[in-house]
C-alpha cells in the first residue's frame, strides 16, 4: 500500500492521547470491489485480531460503488474507532480512512463524515 497523505488534528487537551486523522491510502489491485474486499476482511483478521467490525457495506451513490467500514481496535494502551471507505477504480484501490480514539469518535465523526464524504475519484 502506498500513503497518498495523513491529516492530523491538533490536541483539544493535555489528556488528548491520540491525534484524530485523515489518511488515504491506494494500492494496486486485479480484484473487483467485493473480492478486494473480502480479502481485506482477512488481512484485517490476521493483523488486528482483536478488531471489532460495527458495520460493513457496500455502497452505491451518484459516483458509483464503495465499501463502507465501521470499527474498533486497540493500539497500545489506546481504543481505537475508525471509519473507511474504499473505492476500486482502473485496478487502483483507494482507502479513506478516517481515526481517532473510541471516546472521541462521536464527538468528532460529523467532521470525519464530511471529509470522507468529500472525496471523489475523478
Amino acid at each position: 500500500m502506498e500513503s497518498k497523505f495523513f491529516i492530523f488534528s491538533q490536541d483539544q487537551s493535555p489528556s488528548d492521547n491520540f491525534a484524530k486523522n485523515v489518511v488515504l491510502l491506494t494500492e494496486q489491485t486485479p480484484l473487483s470491489l467485493d473480492d478486494y474486499i473480502k480479502a481485506q476482511n482477512k488481512a484485517i483478521e490476521k493483523f488486528f485480531p482483536y478488531y471489532k467490525k460495527i458495520e460493513g457495506e457496500r455502497i452505491q451513490d451518484g459516483s458509483g460503488a464503495y465499501y463502507k467500514l465501521i470499527g474498533t481496535f486497540k493500539q497500545g494502551d489506546v481504543q481505537i474507532k475508525n471509519e473507511q471507505h474504499i473505492w476500486l477504480s482502473n485496478g487502483t484501490a483507494y482507502i479513506l480512512t478516517f481515526t481517532s480514539a473510541q471516546n472521541d469518535f462521536d464527538r468528532y465523526k460529523d467532521i470525519g463524515k464530511q471529509i470522507l464524504a468529500s472525496f471523489r475519484i475523478k
